[in-house]
């Protein structure tokens, strides 16, 4: 007995259970997160699509605060674990990751630290919406919520065609102005062709509500919806939308069963039909600015497409009951299609202008060579770094020394050479194996799902496609508002593929990702809130510059230095207080103090002309002549069609040439009024054809002033 060994018995302990919430409670916490999500989506386009900072951190803070409340919620109370493992949630993150890599070694850290935060708050909005589409009937809410806004800005648009809102008041702090221009629909969107974009994913919204079972009211208004929509939609006379938005229609189509996709076919054709009447009568009031006509023709559309809808949907259940394969049959889906297209086309036909429009869409025409060109001038941004890219922002960034003509743009037109241009190769590939592997999901389960579940899936995949591919002619991810929407819908499509079965995991195992999802919340959160108040401080400093109090000017920016990450333009605005200083006062520590910010924005902002500049001005006012005229002529090298470099390059050259002169070193003056003139040769050689727009005069007499000299 002694000899023999003893098993040692051990006890397993068992982990306790996760305590469960009442299944009342995690339901109205889920409502209070879809509420929030819902109305940060839904509020964001009203601040001009959230493309300015002040706004955006202010959103993104929210963001972040919300999942990291959901994932520490998911972490004690959800026994499920919902971890990213499919292929569109890691390409997704992979996408992001390499946006935060790309940090150190960015052309612009700032830009690209902005760039990286906002998409690491699309991956959570993305995650949210992922999670909010368990409930069927919230969804339906969101989206049905989504197109009445959408109608909200239509008709905000309209209401400041006939004057009927001032371009000066600010309710809640948003802007007004600049809803209607030049008989082109541009909402708080700020751009027509993003607005034709956005208020598409309206009208597949509504769609997509007149397509599910519940009230019969409810499906009947969000047909009135689609009319009020298709109307905002075509005053933008965007000829992208008018390209895309009809693919993006077939796309729901071909995702939708057999049945389905004939209710939608019927759906379609009842509003552009009834659009296609009304447009005559709509476009003349408001050409003639009739607003009663207007808004008679417009509402009254929309009342009897709900009306014909109602018609409709009691068709339907009496098709559905009795012979439903004979009537929802394929041939019959394909002839409502061919009806529909028959419609659009007559519709061009009867509308001169908007055809003109679709007409003139060739290589040669402005807007579309201009777009190519800036694609084309984008590829040398790319050959620098093909795999991974320059960084978010990089376009803006380095552009000016990449154009072939003299022009003003912050994005590609093009998003998907935009992600070359920040992520390389390698971003693009991630972003396509993204969009194609979610749209694979989705039409594998489209037999699969139910019937409700299967109309979502393919109204949000149909809006994500729409977003996508119309990026394709304009980088609408520039507004955060429109990124905010395409999300959503990509959540929402993933929550009912990943559900179906419709992707395969690619990580057998549990991660604990909502772990760390709870500290990046809590982390960028705090980054949030402190940038939105570097922003905030700088706008503060900036009025005090414009009065020429640069002592409290400088007090703010150093606080924003301190709360804006990696951001050049503050040291730049520090630098440029500083040195009003210096010459103010004299102290010669604002000298050396002006002197370091503007090394800091140049190290910030390594492509930027201007800091470039600046810096070389500072160099030439402490007597580093050879310096700063070095770093004179690398503005001019970034920014070889500016005029204004060369300009404050060569009056430099002439400056210093006459300050050698007063000295007696006449080699070193020539020397300098040389480098002047060469300058002038090198503008010649840049823009010979390139640009007739370059305007030089003021460097053609300074060209005359540098051969009075050597002379």
């Amino acid at each position: 007995m002694g000899g023999k060994k003893r098993k040692k018995q051990t006890k397993k302990i068992k982990k306790a259970a996760t305590p469960a919430l009442p299944e009342n409670m995690r339901e109205r916490f889920f409502l209070a997160v879809t509420i929030v999500v819902g109305g940060l989506v839904l509020w964001s386009p009203y601040f001009r699509g959230l493309t300015f900072d002040y706004e955006r951190f202010v959103f993104l803070g929210v963001l972040f605060a919300t999942g990291m409340i959901f994932f520490l919620y998911s972490v004690l109370y959800e026994r499920e674990k919902m971890t990213p493992d499919t292929l569109p949630e890691l390409a997704f993150l992979a996408f992001i990751v390499l946006y935060f890599i790309n940090l150190p070694f960015s052309a612009d850290r700032w830009l690209a630290w902005r760039e990286a935060i906002g998409y690491l708050a699309a991956f959570f909005l993305f995650l949210l919406a992922f999670r909010i589409s368990e409930g069927k009937e919230r969804t339906k809410a969101i989206l049905f919520a989504f197109a009445a806004n959408a109608v909200i800005l239509s008709l905000l648009g309209f209401f400041y065609r006939f004057g009927w809102i001032s371009p000066d008041i600010r309710p809640l702090g948003m802007s007004m102005r600049d809803l209607f221009i030049g008989n082109r629909f541009h909402s708080n969107l700020q751009y027509p062709n993003t607005a034709a974009a956005y208020v598409g994913f309206g009208y597949f919204c509504a769609l997509v509500v007149s397509l599910l079972k519940g009230n019969t009211f409810v499906r009947a208004v969000s047909l009135s919806f689609a009319f009020i929509l298709l109307g905002g939609f075509f005053f933008t006379y965007s000829r992208g939308g008018l390209l895309t938005v009809p693919l993006a229609v077939v796309v729901f189509f071909l995702f939708l069963p057999r049945t389905q996709g004939v209710r939608l076919a019927g759906r379609v054709l009842v509003t552009v039909a009834v659009f296609a009447l009304a447009a005559v009568f709509l476009e003349r009031a408001l050409r003639t600015e009739n607003a009663s006509s207007f808004f008679l023709f417009l509402m009254g559309g929309g009342a009897l497409c709900g009306v014909l809808g109602y018609g409709l949907f009691r068709w339907e259940e009496r098709a559905t009951q009795s012979t439903q394969s004979r009537i929802f049959s394929p041939r019959l889906a394909l002839s409502l299609l061919a009806v529909c297209i028959l419609v659009l086309v007559l519709v061009a036909f009867a509308y001169p202008d908007a055809f003109a429009r679709l007409r003139g869409i060739s290589l040669e025409e402005r807007n579309v060579s201009a777009r190519l060109l800036f694609t084309r001038d984008a590829w040398g941004i790319i050959a620098g770094r093909p795999l991974t890219g320059w960084g978010g922002g990089a376009w803006e960034a380095m552009y000016l020394g990449y154009r072939s003509e003299p022009y003003s743009t912050i994005s590609t037109h093009n998003y998907f050479s935009q992600v070359l241009t920040e992520a390389g190769f390698l971003g693009l590939f991630l972003l396509i194996v993204f969009l194609g592997s979610l749209m694979w999901g989705a039409y594998r389960i489209k037999e699969k799902v139910g019937t409700e579940g299967g109309v979502i899936a393919a109204g949000c995949i149909a809006a994500v496609f729409l977003g996508f591919l119309h990026s394709l002619v304009d980088v609408n991810f520039t507004l955060w508002a429109f990124q905010a929407a395409l999300w959503l819908f990509a959540g929402i499509t993933l929550g009912y593929v990943k559900r179906e079965g419709g992707l395969s995991r690619m990580v057998k195992k549990n991660w604990p990702s909502r772990e760390i999802f709870v500290l990046v919340g809590l982390v960028f959160l705090v980054i949030s809130v402190l940038s939105f108040s570097g922003v905030r401080h700088t706008r503060w400093g900036d009025t005090y510059a414009r009065r020429g109090e640069w002592e409290n000017a400088l007090y703010f920016y150093r606080i924003a230095a301190g709360r804006s990450f990696w951001n050049p333009d503050i040291h730049f605005k520090m630098s440029q207080a500083q040195r009003e200083l210096f010459h103010l006062e004299g102290n010669p520590a604002y000298r050396t103090l002006s002197l370091e910010n503007a090394t800091q924005a140049v190290t910030l902002s390594s492509f930027s002309p201007a800091y470039r500049q600046h810096l070389g001005v500072l160099y030439v006012e402490m007597g580093q002549f050879e310096r700063g005229i070095g770093y004179l002529e690398e503005a001019v090298r970034l920014s070889p069609l500016s005029p204004s470099y060369y300009e404050n390059l060569m009056m430099t050259c002439l400056t210093v040439g006459d300050f050698y002169r007063e000295q007696g070193d006449e080699s070193a003056a020539f020397d300098s009024y040389r480098r002047g003139l060469a300058a002038r040769d090198l503008f010649e050689e840049n823009t010979d054809g390139a640009s007739r727009a370059v305007r030089s005069g003021d460097i053609e007499s300074l060209v005359v002033e540098l051969e009075e000299r050597l002379e």
